[in-house]
C-alpha cells in the first residue's frame, strides 16, 4: 500500500514539474492591453493611490489584481511577479484535477486528468497571464472540488471545507458574475447525490463572509452599496461593449458551426451516452 501511494506520489509531481516547465517557458512577458490595466491597479494598491470609486470596471474585479499588490511591493514590478498569482491557480486546477480523479475513479484516472490539463495549451498560455479568465477559473474549480471531496461521505461532512468553498465561490463571482451558475449546480447536486442539505447552507455562509464585507466596503466608500454592480452594467450595455440583447445570443455560440464552441455539443454528446450507458449518481453529477 505504501509503495502505491509512493509511485502516485512521483507520478503526480512528475506531471506538476512538467506542468511547471511548460508554463515557465510560455512566460514571454508580452502583455494583453488588459492585461497591464489590471497590473496598473496592482502596482497602484501597492504604493497606496489606489480609489475604490473609479468607472472602470477593471478596478472592481480585484482577485484578478490584489494578490500581485504584495509582490510588486516586495519583489517589484516583473515577468514572475505578475505572472506568479495566474500560475499557483493553474498548477493547483491540475492537482485538484489529479485528487478528484484518484477519489472517484482511481489513480490512472487522476493522472490522466491532470496530464491532460497540464498539457493544455490554453491553460498553458492563459496561466502566464493576469488575466479574469484563469482567476475565475482556478476559483471556481477550487469550489466545486472541495464541494465534490468534502460531501463524497455524506455522513461526515466538514463544515470548514465547504465555507472556503463558498468563500473561493464569492471571489470567482466578484471576477466575474456568470460564476453564480455554480450555486445552482450545486443545488441540483444536493438533490442528484441527497447530499445534507447543510451542505449549501455551509456554501453559503462562506459566500455571506465575502459578500456583506464586501458591499460594507463599498458603502462607506463610494456610498453606494450597489456601486459596483452598476459600474459593470453601464459598461457592457453602452458603446461597442453592447451585447446582443436576444435570450439566444449565448446558447447560438454553441451550436453555431462557424464558432470553435459548435464542437462542445459533440462534447457534451459523448459524455451524455457513456453516462447513460453507464450510469452512477457521480457520472451524472460531474457531467
Amino acid at each position: 500500500m505504501r509503495e502505491s501511494v509512493g509511485s502516485m506520489g512521483w507520478a503526480a509531481g512528475g506531471v506538476l514539474l512538467l506542468a511547471v516547465a511548460l508554463r515557465l517557458y510560455g512566460l514571454s512577458g508580452e502583455m494583453p492591453p488588459d492585461s497591464l490595466v489590471y497590473a496598473q491597479y496592482a502596482w497602484n494598491l501597492a504604493d497606496g493611490s489606489f480609489r475604490l470609486a473609479t468607472d472602470s470596471w477593471y478596478a472592481h474585479r480585484f482577485p484578478v489584481f490584489i494578490p500581485a499588490a504584495p509582490l510588486y511591493s516586495w519583489f517589484g514590478v516583473g515577468v514572475l511577479t505578475t505572472s506568479a498569482w495566474p500560475l499557483v491557480l493553474s498548477l493547483g486546477q491540475i492537482v485538484l484535477a489529479m485528487v478528484v480523479g484518484w477519489r472517484f475513479f482511481g489513480k490512472p484516472a487522476g493522472l490522466l486528468g491532470g496530464l491532460l490539463l497540464a498539457i493544455y495549451p490554453l491553460d498553458v498560455i492563459e496561466a502566464g497571464r493576469m488575466l479574469p479568465d484563469m482567476v475565475m477559473g482556478g476559483l471556481v474549480g477550487w469550489a466545486g472540488a472541495l464541494w465534490f471531496l468534502t460531501t463524497r461521505d455524506r455522513s461526515s461532512v466538514r463544515g470548514w471545507a465547504l465555507l472556503v468553498a463558498g468563500i473561493c465561490l464569492a471571489l470567482a463571482v466578484v471576477v466575474r458574475p456568470y460564476a453564480l451558475l455554480l450555486l445552482a449546480y450545486l443545488g441540483a447536486d444536493t438533490w442528484i447525490r441527497r447530499v445534507p442539505g447543510r451542505s449549501l447552507l455551509w456554501v453559503l455562509a462562506g459566500m455571506a463572509a465575502v459578500a456583506i464585507p464586501l458591499l460594507a466596503i463599498y458603502q462607506l466608500e463610494t456610498g453606494d452599496l450597489l456601486y459596483r454592480v452598476r459600474v459593470i452594467s453601464n459598461t457592457y450595455s453602452s458603446g461597442i461593449l453592447a451585447e446582443d440583447p436576444q435570450w439566444l445570443y449565448y446558447i447560438s455560440h454553441i451550436w453555431s458551426p462557424k464558432r470553435f464552441t459548435g464542437l462542445f455539443p459533440l462534447l457534451l454528446l459523448g459524455s451524455a451516452l457513456f453516462v447513460l450507458l453507464r450510469p452512477d449518481r457521480v457520472r451524472v453529477s460531474l457531467l
